[in-house]
């Protein structure tokens, strides 16, 4: 009897120490300072489009993920080494350079510094964009009656180490609903691809709704790729726009995209393998990049909200 007293006198003893341990327990709040940090550079230039990118500071791996935006960095904006003019801040962290917009074929450079920190540079060249020759539509039910929009695109592959990739947006008008007290408003928003065939299956990288890959496989010949939409993007309005993008980029945005996508797999399992994510930014962190385009436009009749 005498025995099992001593053990469960042990045992009780042993809770309330763990309990005594852990009770003791503190979070620490980090405070780094900004000379140890440094300038994040992140922009994804277009031509005809405003030159602008976001300027933000870099996390210590013990700080919650948040952003911490720059607002007082000096960052200037060169067009093949040509001084273009110091960027305007706005809000959230981007920064603008007013009246400027990218060309193709045009390299540009930005520049970023601020008081106390390391300096911070990134370059990128806009390249030309590669026509879509076809674009089929059909129409698959799936499951459940659910419908799927399948969009096969077809272009040429110029020589040459190229990186694609390819992507969605849909128009529709919410609101109306004949009364005059709900005017509709014009909605222009992304869509998720879904990939259809072995060859995106294999190599494609689906990172935000955008379908990324390589012509490692098929450099220098022609090339049709199918992604599908589902009927969800059919259901916000009675017209909808779809508007499918085969996308031209540099290398740099492929390996940030692919690395970026390993990342954010990998954030929440703890028995993955840290994943460093690919930055072209010198002195600092980000990516700068630039993509160019080709497009074609469909519309289709939704079965959502008749006007």
């Amino acid at each position: 009897m005498k025995l099992f007293q001593n053990i469960g006198n042990s045992l009780i003893f042993s809770i309330l120490l763990i309990v005594s341990v852990s009770s003791c327990e503190k979070i620490i709040p980090i405070d780094l300072p900004d000379q140890d940090r440094k300038i994040v550079i992140n922009g994804l230039l277009a031509p005809d489009s405003l030159v602008n990118v976001n300027l933000s500071l870099s996390l210590s791996v013990l700080e919650p993920d948040s952003f911490l935006y720059l607002s007082d960095a000096e960052v200037d904006l060169y067009r093949d080494n040509e001084l273009l003019g110091r960027m305007v801040y706005d809000s959230v962290g981007f920064y603008s350079l007013p009246g400027v917009r990218a060309a193709v074929g045009e390299e540009y450079r930005i520049t970023a510094t601020k008081a106390g920190m390391a300096s911070a540079e990134a370059t990128t060249t806009i390249q030309s964009p590669v026509s879509i020759l076809t674009l089929d539509t059909t129409h698959e039910i799936l499951d459940y009656g659910q419908q799927l929009v399948n969009f096969k695109i077809t272009f040429d592959d110029p020589v040459g180490k190229d990186y694609y990739g390819i992507s969605a947006e849909m128009t529709y008008d919410f609101g109306g609903f004949d009364d005059p007290g709900f005017p509709s408003e014009r909605i222009t928003t992304s869509v998720y691809l879904s990939d259809l065939d072995a060859f995106l299956e294999e190599e494609g990288v689906n990172y935000r709704g955008s379908i990324y890959f390589s012509d490692r496989l098929f450099e220098g010949a022609s090339k049709s790729i199918e992604v599908g939409v589902s009927d969800y993007a059919l259901t916000f309005s009675d017209t909808v726009w779809i508007t499918i993008r085969l996308e031209k980029i540099e290398e740099a945005y492929y390996l940030y995209a692919i690395s970026s996508q390993a990342y954010y797999e990998a954030h929440s399992n703890p028995f993955s393998e840290p994943v460093k994510v690919f930055t072209n930014v010198n002195g600092g962190f980000g990516i700068l990049s630039s993509r160019s385009f080709s497009e074609r436009k469909f519309i289709f009749w939704g079965t959502g909200y008749p006007r």
